[in-house]
């Protein structure tokens, strides 16, 4: 009994004993590890930022191969990695490649920089007349003829100019046609918007209006926006032509049923006519009318 009692008494497993100063000191390399690794990771933001400039591409990989350096950087700043197991290197590599990423984000950002380009929008032309208070034709710049009107002596041109910071300055140059090119300044338009079916809306932050008269047959206008950084953007050759009736070519006989009439507008801007290929006028023609052509500054069209 006695035997089997001592046999009994023995113990199956024994606690191996804690190292609690190693312990503690592992934790510590770890933490230091850590924010060594924060720290290396704006470095590597550092390094991206200066090449974004030279080729996006090559500063992110340049970024990443930074990361890289921690294993050669660490013991230089008495960090020991000899402890270190694979996981513990692909836990810094994550916490090094999000941090990087985060610091590089930020500085491609305002305050730090700016790298986006301004923004040219919403380009709309309307025959006008000094002090008219109605509503605006805002024609489409891409679009087909319309009539200027008769007392209508100004060409109304309505965009919008915006940037993710700010601009410094914009600026509108007409070059009519056989005549010296001039700059026209373009001024900040607020409040109610005075586009026909539009009058109830507001215009946009950044809208700006740009008048100029109407003195020959044909335009280039240029917009060009540039921000606080210099960078710019614009609409450069737009071509506007302002045809009469007599060079347009004489249209063919329209069936008839069509009880559609064309607008005629003495006191203010004409509304606009949208017609099918071969289609005619379905109202009398005078004998002289001008027709303001709009074209695509990239589709330049010949009229003959």
């Amino acid at each position: 009994m006695a035997r089997r009692k001592r046999k009994e008494d023995e113990p199956d497993w024994v606690a191996p004993d804690f190292d609690e100063v190693g312990y503690m000191r592992q934790e510590l390399e770890g933490a230091r590890a850590a924010v060594a690794t924060i720290g290396w990771a704006v470095i590597g933001a550092l390094v991206a930022f200066a090449l974004y400039s030279v080729l996006p591409v090559l500063a992110f990989f340049a970024g990443i191969a930074v990361g890289f350096g921690m294993y050669f950087v660490f013991p230089l700043i008495g960090i020991k990695t000899e402890p270190f197991k694979r996981r513990d290197w692909i836990g810094h590599g994550f916490t090094y490649f999000f941090s990087w990423l985060a610091f590089w984000i930020i500085l491609l950002n305002p305050p730090f920089s700016d790298h986006t380009d301004p923004t040219i929008q919403g380009i709309s032309i309307s025959p006008y007349h000094a002090g008219y208070p109605g509503s605006l034709l805002c024609h489409d710049a891409t679009s087909t003829s319309f009539s200027m009107g008769a007392s209508n002596n100004s060409l109304y041109i309505l965009f919008r100019a915006s940037d993710n910071v700010g601009l410094r300055s914009v600026q509108v140059t007409v070059a009519p046609n056989a005549q010296t090119p001039y700059n026209v300044t373009p001024t900040l338009v607020t409040g109610s918007n005075q586009c026909a079916g539009h009058r109830q809306e507001s215009y946009l932050g950044g809208t700006y209006n740009a008048t100029f008269p109407w003195t020959t047959s044909d335009y280039d206008i240029s917009i060009v926006a540039i921000d606080t950084s210099g960078r710019p953007a614009g609409v450069v050759g737009g071509f506007l032509e302002i045809l009469a009736d007599a060079e347009l070519p004489r249209p063919r006989l329209h069936q008839g049923g069509g009880r559609g009439r064309l607008a005629r507008h003495v006191d203010r801007p004409a509304l606009s006519l949208h017609e099918r290929t071969g289609d005619r006028l379905r109202a009398p023609l005078p004998l002289v009318e001008e027709f303001f052509r709009v074209l695509h500054p990239h589709r330049r069209a010949q009229v003959s």
